[in-house]
């Protein structure tokens, strides 16, 4: 994606951004003023992945709260379907990575759940500390790995990228609500990438 091209989606979004923004403060129902800041951290989302798609564009490493993280893309990804999304999250889950990629792969592992468990299933997302190592898992009661349509682990390729770059793992497994449970773990700590940038 070109420089100018990206230059011109961000300052779009931005628009739409400023326009969420006045009609929210002019919003007397408290549930359109929450789906407007819905809307507006999805903008910001975007102009995030747009500006960090470029050739050459590098990310960096940083101490994130993973829990936040989590909590912030399940609440866009929940308000879009009619899916039980619950979200249990230890306090303070930090580690040392790069924020955008993991709210991709995070939204990716919780989007492949809520379409697995359909409009009227269940997803639950755990986020945890295991020693050293940050904990994310999804589970869904739907049909499980190996029988859902193929579309629904595109996803996955993100995913496993950001696990090979934290130097985490993801593995693949059954849920105890009867469908897939997949967990991504990573280190919270790691040695010698502090001040590495890689590009996505």
């Amino acid at each position: 994606m070109g420089a100018r091209l990206r230059h011109d989606i961000r300052q779009s979004l931005a628009a739409l951004r400023a326009l969420a923004v006045l009609i929210e403060a002019e919003a007397t129902d408290e549930s359109v003023a929450e789906r407007l800041q819905l809307m507006c951290h999805e903008v910001d989302w975007i102009s995030d992945l747009v500006s960090s798609a470029g050739e050459g564009a590098e990310q960096g490493f940083s101490v994130v709260d993973v829990g936040a993280v989590v909590a912030s893309t399940c609440s866009s990804v929940s308000v879009s379907t009619g899916c039980d999304v619950r979200v249990v999250q230890e306090p303070a889950v930090m580690a040392l990575t790069d924020e955008i990629a993991l709210r991709r792969s995070a939204r990716n592992l919780v989007d492949n759940a809520v379409r697995a468990a359909g409009p009227e299933g269940r997803v639950e997302v755990a986020v945890r500390r295991e020693g050293s190592r940050a904990v994310l898992e999804v589970s869904d009661d739907g049909p499980g790995f190996g029988r859902m349509p193929a579309q629904q682990g595109l996803g996955l390729v993100t995913v496993r990228r950001f696990v090979s770059r934290v130097r985490g793992s993801l593995d693949v497994g059954r849920s105890r609500l009867g469908g897939a449970r997949l967990t991504l773990s990573m280190p919270t700590h790691i040695g010698g990438l502090v001040t590495q940038r890689t590009s996505a």
